[in-house]
């Protein structure tokens, strides 16, 4: 087969959503990314789809592979499920990882499924370590709400457009405790608060107040959630370290799960990781494990 090389376009995305579905139902059995997901990721400022990503067109005009690098290092390769773990997607993973490190990033990431044995091995061989595992979990539409009182001074309340840059604040140093790169907050706004289908009135943030007095309410907890047809995605849940174990993360799902089911959206899900120590947490509140990702890294000299 004779491909040629060009950078993707916004028309590839039909064809984008097609590859990337057929692998998850494939290793996962359903969709796990929406349209949106990946224009969000688009809109980023530090983002250029002409100078970011590669494409693979065979002589029909027609992509069947592709490959995209952001600033922090996430690199996605997808193809036709015919050329899975081929030389073609090799081929793109070799760009990936010059590109990346032509743009100075010094370590790249990479989610393979975890049913998907032969992508771990690909991933190996390229030299590439497993790093981490991460697992989806769900709250069926059935399942019980659990939520927690709030101690003295707690309030949770819808976001508002004035607090994204404390939200952004709250979930970067909360991610940057175990995964460096965090997003600017041009790029964190660009693909969340105004990600494409967003409302950002369904996001919630917990804030503490000191009962003896004196300084304003401050955000010490955010939910980011985005509906879909059939579930409500937390995309990010955080709390400032000196605020936890006080049953904050508890209530801020809860609160956004109850309304999502008002919405009439009834599944709940997230996403956790390894390195975290939450998996527990979440399934002590009625969560159960859907599926299972590894994450691999590779250092770039």
């Amino acid at each position: 087969m004779s491909l040629t090389e060009r950078p993707l376009a916004e028309t590839d995305l039909d064809a984008i959503m097609a590859m990337l579905h057929s692998y998850d139902l494939a290793y996962v059995g359903e969709p796990m990314m929406d349209a949106e997901d990946v224009l969000g990721e688009w809109q980023m400022p530090s983002f250029e789809l002409a100078r970011d990503t590669l494409g693979l067109v065979d002589d029909d005009g027609r992509l069947v592979g592709y490959a995209s690098v952001d600033s922090g290092g996430t690199v996605e390769v997808t193809t036709d499920r015919e050329l899975w773990n081929g030389p073609e997607e090799e081929r793109l993973l070799d760009h990936a990882e010059r590109h990346a490190a032509a743009r100075g990033i010094t370590s790249v990431r990479r989610f393979v499924a975890g049913a998907d044995v032969e992508g771990q091995a690909l991933m190996r061989r390229r030299g590439w370590s497993e790093a981490y595992t991460s697992w989806v979990l769900q709250l069926g539409p059935d399942d019980e709400i659990r939520t927690r009182e709030l101690p003295p001074g707690y309030a949770v309340r819808p976001f508002a457009a004035e607090d994204a840059e404390e939200v952004h604040r709250v979930v970067a140093e909360a991610f940057s405790e175990w995964q460096q790169n965090q997003r600017s907050f041009e790029d964190w706004h660009a693909s969340v608060v105004e990600r494409p289908g967003a409302d950002s009135t369904r996001f919630r943030v917990v804030t503490f107040t000191d009962p003896a007095g004196g300084d304003a309410p401050q955000i010490v907890g955010a939910c980011v959630v985005f509906d879909g047809p059939e579930e409500a995605w937390v995309s990010q849940l955080a709390v400032a370290r000196d605020h936890r174990h006080r049953g904050l993360a508890q209530r801020l799902l809860a609160d956004t799960y109850r309304g999502a089911r008002e919405r009439g959206v009834a599944r709940g899900g997230l996403s956790t990781d390894s390195r975290t120590g939450a998996l527990g947490l979440y399934q002590r509140l009625g969560m159960t494990v859907f599926c299972e990702y590894r994450c691999f890294t590779r250092t770039l000299a």
